[in-house]
């Protein structure tokens, strides 16, 4: 019988996706089918024979459809080709029809996804299968420890799904390197609200040195856990993608999250235990399903995620690691992440002076510019004239209000804009 999976890392958008739990059952029937010493006890016999018997029922409620997907996801796991390069690694997606929107298609082509697998080599980047980083790479050098990629199939899907336009907000949970929220910029704008939500503190700090480097600055990376948000104090995102399994508690604070008409990607668990790609569109309270969702050939139905109403619509059966949920788990998992304060975190658009003037798009920034110059020359014509010591007082006041840290920020910002 196969030994159980070792713990994984909490909410990366890296764990491995393309293996359902039929799958996994039927790699532990095939090993126990390998002769080996007998065991001490018939009790284990016993067990081994639950378990074939369990995959075997779950199989056997599987549609014939179903049966052809998962035995096709085998098939490419164990056969996932390579590319050269990130170029060959995108037509490979596009052949195979995971990649279909020309604009999807011409963000991952912005994206080398060798720079967001430290320590792989070509074979390893360009593969359509998850990457797990060793512990040293050939000359030596130490890695970040937990360096978890998925497979670039299940990004692609995921990303296809979430239907991203420029201007739209978004959360990413479980952000890693920082590999998806470079794609994803490049389809909502470098302006847009963005955020990722990341355990281990090795991580955050990679994510946002590589985000810098791509001149993302404006995405806010938290070295936090989701469980940690404060749902009713946040912001409502456009778009949110969930990289680990999230049971009925964690789908309800994604969807208590989203904006009405809002989408949430990811792996949800299901009272059997299953788990299932899905995306949540969170609608109004009395909204019904339309002909074309009944009509439609994946299942679609409205439910509630705890006081939120949600269209929910499956796509495949997966296998994710879940949330961990417990400090003492996390503390086991992930050697380098922060105690895990007692502040809930809220999640915030950005704000006028505190946030980087990356965050704001040019034409709020050139209005800031002339807002501050036109306040400060106010304030040098108070100052040269025969104005009363009051007037220049409420002349600075004015100047101070709007215009200090923040616009001095803004001018340098438009100047660093400008060809």
């Amino acid at each position: 019988m196969s030994e159980p999976p070792a713990p994984e890392e909490e909410e990366d958008d890296d764990e491995e996706e393309t293996n359902t739990a039929a799958m996994n059952q039927l790699a532990g029937m095939a090993s126990a089918s390998t002769p080996e010493p007998p065991a001490p006890e018939e009790e284990e016999d016993d067990d081994e024979e639950e378990t074939n018997t369990a995959a075997m029922n779950q199989l056997a409620g599987m549609a014939p459809a179903e049966l052809l997907a998962l035995f096709a996801q085998f098939a490419m796991h164990h056969r996932a080709p390579s590319a050269a390069t990130n170029q060959e690694l995108i037509e490979m997606l596009e052949k195979k029809g995971e990649l279909t929107s020309p604009a999807v298609i011409r963000a991952f082509l912005s994206v080398d996804r060798k720079t967001y697998c430290v320590g792989a080599d070509d074979e390893d980047a360009y593969a359509d299968r998850p990457y797990r980083s060793p512990q040293r790479i050939p000359n030596g050098t130490a890695v970040p420890r937990a360096i978890h990629l998925s497979a670039p199939g299940i990004y692609a899907r995921c990303v296809e799904h979430l239907d991203l336009k420029p201007g739209l907000s978004f959360l990413n949970v479980g952000s890693g390197t920082g590999y998806l929220s470079a794609v994803v910029a490049s389809l909502i704008g470098p302006h847009a609200i963005h955020h990722g939500i990341e355990l281990r503190t090795s991580l955050v700090e990679l994510s946002r040195t590589l985000a810098a480097e791509r001149g993302l600055s404006s995405i806010v990376f938290h070295n936090r856990s989701f469980r940690a948000v404060d749902p009713k104090a946040s912001m409502k995102f456009d778009r949110i993608w969930l990289g680990a399994a999230s049971n009925a508690e964690e789908r309800t604070l994604a969807a208590q999250l989203l904006k009405i008409g809002g989408l949430c990607v990811g792996p949800f668990e299901c009272e059997s235990g299953e788990q299932h790609l899905a995306k949540l569109e969170r609608c109004g309270a009395h909204e019904l399903l339309t002909p074309a969702d009944r009509e439609s050939e994946l299942p679609i139905r409205l439910c509630w995620a705890g006081d939120v109403r949600v269209r929910q619509t499956r796509y495949l059966r997966v296998s994710f690691s879940p949330l961990l949920r417990e400090l003492r788990e996390l503390r086991d998992v992930a050697h380098d992440v922060l105690a895990e304060p007692h502040e809930p975190l809220v999640l915030r658009a950005p704000v006028w002076g505190s946030s980087v003037p990356a965050a704001f798009p040019p034409s709020f920034l050139h209005t800031a510019a002339i807002l501050f110059l036109g306040v400060t020359r106010d304030l040098g014509a108070a100052s040269n004239s025969a104005s009363t010591a009051a007037e220049h007082a409420a002349a600075a006041a004015a100047a101070s209000a709007f215009a200090s840290q923040a616009a001095v920020a803004a001018v340098a910002a438009v100047t660093a804009e400008e060809p």
